[in-house]
């Protein structure tokens, strides 16, 4: 008897010892933080690949086959992420402002909006992961936009890069902060955000426009339209089809930025708290855009940042459209937890096989103010499954004191442009 207790409890003790050492194990691989200037590669990414999403293993090894494996430096986190003083005076007053009805929606017209609508959310809230995504859809970005040159790159696997250089206009309609008339502009159809983007390289696609309006009310479709010159014709896309990739591109309209579809067509589920690595103070290159041609000829990779990576803490959302014939089964977007913006996008196709694969690079950017804020500065885009990649940086941007005005984002502007 007393060695069948002494038995037991050695056993006991054994397998306490195991848990623990479990336990340890699975913290410290956890907890594993690379010091400033560490160097992560292929040779050491199992120590860390913890500190990146699922299925962005392969960026270290093989690229995917579509780009160089990717060979990073850590830098020292910066603590503060820099968030406009007027953004977050006007977050603040929304504080405990705004419901969600049974839809999903907020309960208030819109044009209303300024600042994040649910301020200071945490994971207990029942509805974190739908009035996190809101704060993302509607954070502060800008009251007006002019790109001079945005440097589109695109290549299939074992072939050269390939450039499109488009330029850029962008009028936001609500949540203004700076220009004069604020906080909102009240248009003819409504909108809430107008774009115009013209190609203007290569010589072959000069001259394509598109002309996007968002509307104000979530629950309307946005309408885009496309100038060919080929045609001469104005053409209008689908209404509400914002899931179809755009040309030579990974992405579609719902996948800007990680994620831009309406936040009502998707289901959105809370799945963890995470550190990853993470490129917030990207430096841009220093490129005039008449000679981007030339520079992207002698590249045989993507210039991405390799030493400007980061350690954040992040929330992980997991999306799922609530059409069953959307094309994606999934999407796990990886948001800031001090301010809603999003690093990685990692897409799964019907069969739930990864299919595609985003990462955002961020920089501080500094408006006419003087103020800064964190923007995106370029994207990166995967599709793992047909070896294809893109690769775009958002150049030359003027932000806010622009005289836009909707009649510069019209079908009339649009013909106007391309002549």
């Amino acid at each position: 008897m007393i060695r069948r207790i002494k038995k037991s409890g050695l056993v006991m003790v054994i397998a306490c010892l195991l848990f623990s050492l479990c336990f340890i194990s699975v913290s410290f691989g956890q907890e594993l933080i690379p010091a400033p200037g560490t160097v992560i590669d292929k040779s050491n990414i199992d120590k860390y690949k913890h500190l990146f999403p699922d299925g962005f293993y392969r960026a270290f090894t093989d690229g995917w086959g579509a780009i160089k494996p990717l060979v990073i430096k850590v830098k020292e986190t910066v603590k503060k992420m820099p968030v406009l003083e007027r953004e977050r005076e006007a977050s603040e007053k929304n504080q405990g402002k705004y419901q969600l009805d049974s839809e999903g929606y907020i309960a208030t017209d819109y044009k209303n909006i300024v600042g994040l609508p649910f301020p200071g959310i945490a994971p207990g809230d029942p509805d974190f992961a739908v009035k996190l995504m809101w704060n993302f859809d509607l954070k502060y970005q800008f009251d007006s936009l002019e790109g001079a040159g945005m440097l589109v790159m695109n290549k299939r696997a074992g072939e050269k890069i390939a450039l499109t250089i488009p330029t850029v206009k962008r009028l936001t309609l609500a949540n203004r902060l700076f220009d004069d008339p604020k906080p909102y502009i009240q248009t003819r159809n409504d909108s809430r955000e107008m774009l115009m983007m013209r190609v203007v390289y290569p010589p072959i696609q000069r001259n394509v426009i598109m002309l996007v309006w968002e509307h104000m009310d979530p629950r309307k479709d946005s309408v885009t339209f496309s100038y060919i010159p080929s045609l001469r014709r104005v053409l209008r896309a689908e209404t509400g089809e914002k899931s179809t990739p755009l040309p030579s591109s990974t992405q579609s309209a719902d996948d800007t930025e990680t994620f831009g579809g309406r936040i009502p067509n998707f289901n959105f589920k809370f799945v963890r708290e995470q550190k990853l690595l993470a490129v917030t103070h990207a430096r841009p290159l220093d490129w005039d855009t008449k000679d981007a041609p030339r520079l992207v000829k002698e590249l045989d990779h993507y210039p991405i940042q390799t030493d400007t990576w980061e350690v954040r803490d992040v929330y992980v959302i997991e999306i799922a459209s609530k059409s069953p014939l959307y094309p994606q089964s999934k999407k796990l977007i990886y948001i800031d937890k001090e301010h809603p913006i999003s690093y990685y996008g990692i897409a799964y196709d019907r069969a739930g096989e990864l299919w595609k694969v985003w990462m955002a690079e961020r920089n501080v950017f500094q408006i006419k103010t003087g103020e800064k804020m964190n923007r995106q500065y370029a994207q990166l885009g995967i599709d793992v499954q047909m070896g294809f990649s893109d690769y775009t940086i958002f150049s030359g941007d003027t932000v806010n004191g622009l005289s836009y005005n909707e009649d510069m984002f019209t079908i009339n502007a649009m013909r106007q442009l391309a002549r």
